[in-house]
């Protein structure tokens, strides 16, 4: 018994070890991209309508040590922007099942949080648990 006792800090020491290790050294997602279609802009109009999705991105609690970062670039930024937005910019311009809006950028420009037509191509927002 008494020999279990003497290995047992040294086991968990050497948990702990491993798992400050893996801490410091981090966990990245290999990078994955996607096709998507640029949303229409009619001629004439007095501005181009604003895709939307209806999900919200939510973080569990449990994550609030981990730091979790959404990049985004893309390809045409002289003919698209992306931007994340507020919640409440659903009940304003609701999208239609296509995730299209009868809104325009003026009137969504109060919701955005991050990224909007002045990002160049590419996004970067700092997710946070809540």
């Amino acid at each position: 018994m008494v020999r279990i006792l003497s290995i047992l800090p040294a086991l968990m020491g050497t948990i702990c070890i491993l798992i400050l290790g893996a801490s410091l050294y981090g966990y990245s997602t290999p990078d994955s991209g996607m096709e998507v279609p640029i949303v229409p802009c009619p001629e004439g109009s007095s501005g181009c309508i604003v895709g939307m999705t209806d999900e919200d991105l939510s973080v569990p609690g449990a994550f609030i040590l981990l730091d979790i970062r959404l990049s985004l670039e893309w390809a045409e930024p002289d003919r698209s922007w992306v931007a994340v937005v507020d919640a409440d910019a659903e009940k304003e311009c609701p999208p239609d099942a296509n995730g299209l809006t009868t809104c325009t950028e003026e009137d969504i420009e109060s919701f955005i949080i991050s990224g909007g037509p002045e990002s160049d191509g590419s996004l970067e927002f700092r997710l946070e648990p809540g």
